[in-house]
């Protein structure tokens, strides 16, 4: 051994609402199922657009998705709880260090770095 020390890696802690959905305990199955449906929609969304997560950006999906045609109210309501709980997510993903970025925004953003590191 050379004594060197292998050089630090700065890992930031990531957080995926699937997972924190998956194991919460203050939703029932059939909600936990139905909010996973909705947020991976809106979440497929927001990447194809480049949008960050956000009020703002779940407040242009609800106007151009949710608004598109009439809906029943059980589902807008069940949207809107959706949302309620993914923006709460994100806040207490913020305040813990993460971004609320899916993993192909992460990779995207890990691939784009390497790009302008090492041309």
């Amino acid at each position: 051994m050379n004594g060197r020390q292998p050089p630090a890696v700065s890992r930031r802690v990531q957080f995926d609402w699937r997972k924190d959905l998956e194991a919460s305990r203050d939703l029932m199955r059939r909600d936990i199922d139905a909010y996973g449906y909705v947020l991976s929609w809106i979440e497929d969304w927001r990447v194809q657009r480049d949008m960050p997560p956000g009020r703002e950006t779940m407040e242009a999906w609800w106007r151009e998705c949710a608004k598109r045609k009439e809906q029943p109210a059980w589902r807008l309501r069940q949207w809107s709880e959706a949302i309620s709980w993914y923006l709460g997510w994100l806040e207490l993903c913020r305040k813990s260090g993460g971004t609320g970025k899916s993993i192909a925004e992460r990779l995207k953003d890990a691939v784009h770095g390497a790009a302008v590191c090492c041309p």
